[in-house]
């Protein structure tokens, strides 16, 4: 099973990786951060035969640049002082398969994830942040697009955990809905009828913990509840319309 599917339904581009890294001031004059992740969450296909992977964490950051495993950004606009940020950057996304992920997926052509242009934002309100993004794909895959609202905040418990909590909306055209989760008139068979996507918005709840054992070293555990929209719920390859993940990962910055 490929990561993006995982990260639709857990990491979206308003709380990804990088935010609950919560990097520090040092990452003005280059920041890497290596680690290791797992990802687990229900099953979403019918007959899948995995739910679950491992990923690496992979990223740099500077104070107007990041490039990881999401992808490469700039932010063109905000500082550190600042309270409105906006970022531009090419990135990977979407929720490619292939045949043998799941039982409904046989005879199925493989799906392809996409490289996208993306738009986004930042506005720190105080006790919490408020993000906004559009990304577009630019690799003729799906040609459709994604945006995401979210409000995420962080608090910190005491010198050993600080809890992320965060909410997202994240709206997807027809035409990546219907890439990813349609079903084409000539792969219909007696187990899934021909189904052609629609617009769509799913709605997920968040909450994080972040445990610094070190200057360096980190432990950053997310738990997500995800309501899929009707789009994507009512394709035939779909076996839930709410979706619970977790994911947990150790990292290592210097």
């Amino acid at each position: 099973m490929k990561k993006s599917l995982f990260c639709t339904a857990l990491l979206s581009s308003t709380l990804t990786v990088s935010t609950l890294m919560l990097p520090s001031a040092s990452a003005y004059a280059g920041q890497w951060t290596l680690g290791l992740g797992a990802i687990g969450m229900e099953e979403i296909y019918y007959g899948q035969d995995k739910n679950y992977t491992l990923f690496p964490v992979i990223a740099y950051e500077t104070e107007n640049f990041s490039i990881g495993g999401e992808g490469a950004f700039y932010q063109f606009y905000g500082n550190e002082n600042s309270p409105l940020s906006l970022y531009a950057g090419l990135g990977i996304s979407g929720d490619g398969y292939d045949s043998d992920d799941a039982t409904i997926l046989e005879g199925m052509k493989t799906r392809h994830n996409s490289v996208d242009l993306s738009l986004g934002g930042e506005f720190d309100l105080g006790m919490a942040s408020l993000s906004a993004a559009v990304a577009g794909d630019v690799s003729g895959r799906h040609d459709g697009f994604q945006m995401n609202l979210g409000l995420e905040s962080s608090f910190p418990v005491n010198r050993y955990l600080i809890v992320a909590p965060s909410i997202e909306v994240e709206a997807l055209s027809k035409d990546y809905v219907d890439y990813y989760f349609g079903v084409k008139d000539s792969e219909a068979t007696a187990a899934r009828s021909a189904y052609k996507g629609k617009d769509t918005v799913n709605t997920s709840a968040s909450l994080g913990f972040i445990i610094p054992l070190t200057e360096e070293w980190r432990i950053v555990n997310q738990l997500t509840y995800t309501w899929l929209g009707d789009g994507i719920s009512d394709s035939p390859l779909i076996k839930r319309d709410k979706v619970f993940s977790g994911m947990i990962m150790t990292t290592y910055t210097f």
